[in-house]
């Protein structure tokens, strides 16, 4: 046996029992200093995170539109079912229910009012993909327990007969706000329920003019009450590239801050984007965001549609 001292109190120690063979076995004898950390205890390399995936929703009626799906767009359908209506009533549940079978696969839009009894084209038929948005905006959810517990029981029933009639299909409200109305304070267990009951939240983030703080502010609130409400479940920014009617600005957004909404709203934890409009004609080229819209798709991962609830 060979001991030899070398610098650091690292002492070397060498065993030799056949003329070809030689172990060496280095130990550490630091006065004061405990043996190293085990493995799981040692601080670990952070991981980069996961990009959080962002989808964008084609739910324009315009005459005349491009395939979307060009650009990354995921198809979406809106459901008008009241037309606004204060005084609204639930449409008959065998009706309904073949309407939204037939008309499922349609990429923008089907009322209640236009397209119920009728046959649909061709084209129309079959299961479709994407969620389902149904647009009730009449209905107050705040006032009278009686007319509200009845209009929350109009929304629950709405949810069971989409799903019912278009299984696989996530289904949820177009809301001023998460639901499809300011639901008062007496009402949030009624609130929570529809919440379980939607597979997501599609709330309406239209401009009223180009404060982008704001809007973000806006939205990062809804995304945090919703987070409250129901944990997991995603939150789709209904968009249109018109000023809202009632703000102060008229016109077209500038595709410039269109583009900035969607950075905003997958900021702020958004899972999501919706881009709506009404009939009208898509006109002879692309509108001025499309490239921009394009460009902010191919560098955001999608998300799978997410699962209806069970």
């Amino acid at each position: 046996m060979k001991i030899s001292y070398l610098p650091g109190h690292l002492t070397r120690i060498t065993m030799t029992r056949f003329s070809s063979l030689s172990i060496a076995v280095a130990i550490f004898a630091l006065p004061g200093h405990a043996d190293p950390a085990p493995p799981e205890s040692r601080p670990q390399p952070e991981l980069a995170a996961k990009p959080k995936s962002f989808t964008v929703f084609d739910n324009m009626g315009r005459r005349g539109k491009p395939d979307t799906r060009v650009i990354g767009m995921k198809p979406c359908l809106v459901i008008y079912i009241d037309g606004g209506a204060k005084s609204f009533q639930l449409p008959d549940e065998k009706a309904y229910k073949e309407m939204v079978h037939n008309f499922a696969g349609r990429k923008a839009s089907i009322s209640v009012k236009g397209d119920m009894g009728h046959e649909p084209n061709p084209e129309d038929k079959g299961p479709g993909v994407g969620p389902i948005v149904l647009d009730c905006e009449g209905p107050t959810l705040s006032g009278s327990r009686e007319v509200v517990e009845k209009h929350f029981k109009m929304f629950m029933d709405l949810v069971k007969w989409t799903h019912e009639a278009a299984p696989g299909r996530p289904v949820g409200y177009y809301g001023h706000g998460l639901f499809p109305e300011a639901v008062g304070g007496p009402y949030m267990a009624e609130a929570k329920k529809l919440a379980g009951a939607v597979d997501a939240f599609f709330p309406s983030m239209y401009s009223f003019d180009t404060d982008g703080a704001k809007w973000e502010k806006h939205l990062k609130g809804l995304v945090s009450k919703a987070n409250e409400l129901a944990p997991g479940k995603p939150v789709y920014a209904y968009m249109w590239d018109h000023f809202h009617a009632g703000g102060s600005r008229r016109g077209e957004v500038p595709a410039k801050y269109l583009c900035e909404q969607l950075q905003r709203a997958k900021a702020c934890g958004a899972d999501g984007a919706v881009f709506w409009s009404g009939a009208g004609q898509w006109g002879d080229k692309n509108p001025e965001w499309w490239d921009g819209v394009a460009k902010f798709i191919a560098q955001s991962p999608a998300s799978a549609v997410v699962a209806p609830v069970k």
